[in-house]
């Protein structure tokens, strides 16, 4: 069903996502776990160290290999059983009408997003933890389903233990009750740019995705019911890196246009927003209500601008009349040129420029505790506000 929903003065066009979900679940084996009734000994009772033969026997393999600290259970190793359920399929030639070529695949954040909702509290602290310890984003908000509203999930970081040395002296802290700066990342539109991969960039210079992007295993296939979730990861100081505080990353799957509510949440919450969008969105009404709306609640708010065919006389031309605006309301914003079509500036150095103005940014402002801040909100969340006091 479809339905529209006016929120802040914008149209949203939003499928009920439930249908979906309830599918997806039965899918991937885990309809007799919802709500939150999977156990470790669940996932664990049965041991197998053969691929399953069936999707439904994928999440059950996903959870094992992520408590074994398997970083590539979220897409190489889930690409690589999919491709094996497929192949014994095709020879033993059976559930056709279930299990044909387009239904035979999954989303990684779509079984992040199944697993969470289908887990215990314990066992959704134990899946933080691993996920955290494989350097893999672990999901904070989760989209809202029938008639829920977005649920902002605390609990499984309540034990996460942040760890890092600077200048010889080590730091420890429990990771919601940590000082730090919270940067989230929102897409406005459709930049042929990854977002996500971006964030991956800037996060770290290692070849590890901690958040999955297109060009990851599975990167392509469509998302089903992640769509809104927001995704949580931390960059540590250190003596190699640029960003000298410790940043918290949040980063929002899915047009911050659609998702009105989690940007209204991440406006409130969040030291620095960087937005990536295309120049020429910047005289589309909807796109300067929500600049407007982030300018006014954010202490910082970076625009990574994805120019495609324009020349740079245009771009600056763009970028003078917008920032001229901007300084209307008091402070301008910052920009950084991204590449896309038609350019060929090297990512690196762009990386490079976007931690530099990060860091810049983020030396300014005061550190945040994400305790505190949830505690300022409205939002549901799977603790009452007294427990995060």
């Amino acid at each position: 069903s479809v339905c529209l929903i006016s929120v802040y003065g914008i149209l949203i066009v939003e499928k009920e996502p439930i249908d979906d979900f309830e599918m997806f679940i039965k899918k991937v084996g885990l309809d007799s776990f919802y709500p939150e009734a999977m156990e470790i000994s669940d996932a664990m009772k049965i041991y197998n160290k053969e691929m399953p033969r069936h999707l439904k026997g994928i999440a059950i393999m996903f959870i094992r290999n992520l408590i074994t600290l398997n970083y590539t259970c979220r897409d190489k190793l889930l690409e690589k059983f999919i491709h094996d359920i497929r192949k014994y399929q095709q020879i033993k030639r059976e559930d056709q009408n279930d299990n044909n070529i387009s239904k035979s695949t999954v989303n990684p954040l779509d079984l992040i997003v199944a697993v969470f909702k289908c887990s215990s509290p314990m066992l959704k602290q134990i899946l933080a933890t691993k996920l955290f310890l494989c350097k893999l984003a672990i999901p904070l908000v989760f989209p809202a389903l029938d008639k829920d509203r977005m649920l902002v999930s605390i609990w499984p970081l309540r034990f996460l233990v942040l760890e890092w040395k600077t200048n010889e002296r080590s730091f420890q802290r429990i990771a919601v009750y940590c000082p730090c700066q919270i940067v989230s990342f929102i897409r406005l539109g459709r930049p042929t740019i990854s977002k996500s991969k971006l964030v991956n960039e800037i996060l770290t210079d290692e070849h590890h995705n901690t958040f999955f992007n297109k060009d990851c295993s599975l990167g392509t296939t469509k998302r089903l019911v992640s769509t809104g979730m927001i995704e949580v990861a931390w960059c540590l100081p250190s003596s190699e890196s640029i960003l000298s505080k410790v940043c918290m990353f949040l980063n929002l799957r899915g047009d911050g246009e659609i998702f009105a509510n989690q940007v209204t949440l991440l406006s409130k919450i969040s030291s620095l927003v960087v937005i990536i969008m295309e120049t020429k969105h910047f005289n589309n009404t909807l796109y300067k209500q929500l600049l407007k709306k982030l300018h006014k609640t954010n202490t910082g708010v970076i625009l990574g601008t994805e120019t495609k065919n324009d020349s740079n006389t245009s771009i600056n031309q763009i970028l003078q009349s917008h920032s001229d605006t901007q300084m209307q309301l008091g402070k301008p914003f910052r920009y950084i040129i991204l590449p896309g079509d038609g350019h060929t500036r090297s990512i690196v150095p762009m990386n490079n420029t976007m931690r530099n103005v990060i860091n810049e940014i983020t030396q300014e402002n005061e550190d945040v505790r994400l305790s505190e801040k949830l505690n300022a909100c409205s939002t549901d969340r799977d603790e009452k506000k007294s427990v995060l006091v």
